[in-house]
């Protein structure tokens, strides 16, 4: 097992990186911190938690024997309030609170956002966390590496506002504020273009059995595929290569493509007014989100349009560089199937540890938050319940990433993604502590959710019909994507036979929460796409014995 623990840090690596004075003020507390320790012994500011290494520099990490080892590094800029919110004006009458870092006495004087200790950032860098310790003592290769944390103001912070920028233009707020409280790129004519629906995304072609094994993706283009809602990333001085993209709190990938459930497929329409009563009476507190953010999440290289907040409170985040996202290689690769099924049973491995060790959702997986990592391991073994399972890496290792919207367990605390509380972008998609609603039914996070998620994030990558084959003339990729898209009733929770969307928007969330829970990480080793991969040969000393790793949370 692992350790929690805290050090000092004496030496500010981040303002070190900071290569243009965009850094106006830093610490390496953040709130969440404060349900971990008692009595902290060394200054707040200087706060760091003991992860196996820390930042350096951009190109160096140290050990915890002052080695110094060449890594790159990511920098991941998380913003501790919503852009949206700051640039429509909802924070207008605490603008001068902006600017005031979290400590533990200055409740009165933050922004309670930037003080809650569920605040998404602050979810999402101590699972990053987690996930690192979790590489480093159970050897689980599949898990993120992390360099740790700062909180910041920056003077000017990179926001993507494509995807909203009709939305804003509809603020007064947001245009008498222009070079007040931010500043604009200018909006090329061009830009803005139709979205991606399923008539014009790529769909992946996936080769036989017999085919060559391809060349690993040699180059990849960070600024595509780029999601732009919660978490912003900006790339590392002069690193063209890096990948890592943001965790936007909307909907599905495939939101506006359009395609049909398979032919013989039995339903009723109308029976989905029955399931969606409890739903109708979800509060509406971020309806108004919904209509302007859960719109089709795609991008390409030009879909960007910068906003430039000033003085906004930003946590910086160090993390290992990876090579691409799932995404790019399904979008630019023709993989095969064992290739498509290596992908699927590390993602599937992943969450089985995940869910055992921290009781843990990820509630926003799809293709941009798996990222692949170049390898010259050849195989990754699992051992789980007893049977050795023999991975082909055809030269990637893939990581789930982006846990914003995380919800997870350690030790005697749960930690909660504020995205969930009212007002939140998912409030709504569960009811459970610590934002239960007492009027409304209980709903737990659910374990079926997130290959669900991940399940229509894919679909229009494996199928390019308007109506799907009939499954027995469908690929195992085919198989395991329409299997991961149906609910407990048998429809397709993504679209109906008319090529409808059957929940538009963050509905979707909402349904895939009641009314998918037959799709558990661990009972989809039993079809053949994954058991595949059983082996009978010896196991080896380097497996990853998934039985050894300790439950880190207590039983409530």
């Amino acid at each position: 097992m692992f350790n929690l623990g805290y050090e000092a840090v004496l030496d500010r690596v981040y303002t070190n990186c900071d290569i243009s004075g965009n850094i106006i003020k830093y610490q390496g507390y953040n709130p969440l911190y404060s349900s971990l320790f008692e009595n902290v012994k060394v200054d707040l500011n200087n706060i760091s938690l003991n992860q196996q290494y820390r930042m350096n520099n951009l190109r160096q990490i140290v050990d915890i024997h002052q080695n110094i080892i060449e890594k790159d590094i990511f920098i991941k800029h998380s913003p501790l309030l919503d852009p949206i919110h700051f640039l429509i004006g909802k924070y207008q009458k605490e603008i001068s609170k902006i600017s005031i870092l979290p400590s533990i006495n200055n409740g009165l004087e933050c922004l309670p956002k930037v003080c809650d200790i569920n605040n998404a950032s602050y979810i999402d860098n101590f699972f990053n966390y987690l996930s690192s310790q979790m590489l480093h003592h159970h050897d689980i290769i599949n898990c993120i590496d992390y360099f740790g944390s700062n909180v910041v103001i920056e003077r000017e912070f990179k926001y993507n506002v494509y995807d909203d920028i009709e939305y804003l233009e509809d603020s007064d707020q947001f245009l008498k504020t222009n070079n007040i409280y931010y500043h604009m790129e200018t909006l090329q004519s061009n830009k803005i273009v139709s979205k991606n629906t399923q008539s014009n995304r790529p769909t992946i072609h996936i080769e036989n059995e017999n085919a060559l094994m391809l060349d690993i993706i040699d180059d990849y283009d960070e600024e595509s595929q780029l999601d732009s809602k919660t978490e912003t990333v900006e790339s590392i001085e002069l690193d063209t290569d890096i990948v890592f993209e943001t965790s936007d709190d909307s909907c599905s990938d495939s939101d506006n493509s359009e395609v049909s459930n398979s032919s013989d497929e039995e339903e009723s329409e109308n029976g989905d007014n029955n399931e969606e009563e409890d739903d109708s009476e979800e509060d509406d507190d971020s309806e108004e989100d919904d209509d302007k953010s859960e719109e089709d999440e795609d991008q390409d290289e030009s879909e960007e349009l910068y906003a430039y907040l000033y003085n906004f409170p930003v946590q910086m985040i160090a993390l290992e560089k990876c090579d691409g996202t799932l995404d790019s290689l399904l979008e630019n690769e023709s993989l095969n199937e064992q290739q498509i099924g290596s992908a699927f049973i590390q993602i599937i491995f992943t969450l089985i540890i995940y869910q055992q060790a921290f009781s843990f959702t990820h509630n926003d997986l799809h293709t941009n938050n798996v990222l692949y990592k170049k390898t010259s391991k050849e195989y990754i073994s699992y051992e789980y319940q007893g049977k050795h399972y023999k991975v082909p890496t055809f030269g990637r290792i893939f990581k789930i990433i982006d846990f914003g919207r995380g919800i997870y367990r350690f030790q005697n605390e749960t930690f909660c993604s504020d995205s969930f509380a009212p007002g939140g972008d998912a409030h709504g998609q569960y009811n459970c502590e610590p934002y239960f609603n007492k009027s409304k039914a209980r709903i737990e996070p659910n374990f079926s959710f997130d290959l669900c998620r991940l399940g229509c994030s894919l679909y229009d990558f494996v199928f390019d019909q308007d109506v799907p084959p009939a499954e027995k003339d469908m690929t195992e990729p085919q198989k395991t994507v329409h299997r991961w898209c149906h609910d407990d009733y048998g429809k397709n929770i993504l679209y109906k036979r008319s090529g409808e969307e059957r929940y538009p928007n963050f509905k979707l969330y909402k349904m895939i929460s009641r009314t998918v829970h037959n799709h558990l990480p661990e009972n989809q080793l039993e079809y053949p796409f994954f058991s595949q991969f059983l082996s009978n040969t010896e196991i080896p000393k380097d497996s990853i014995f998934i039985g050894n790793i300790p439950k880190y949370y207590s039983s409530q």
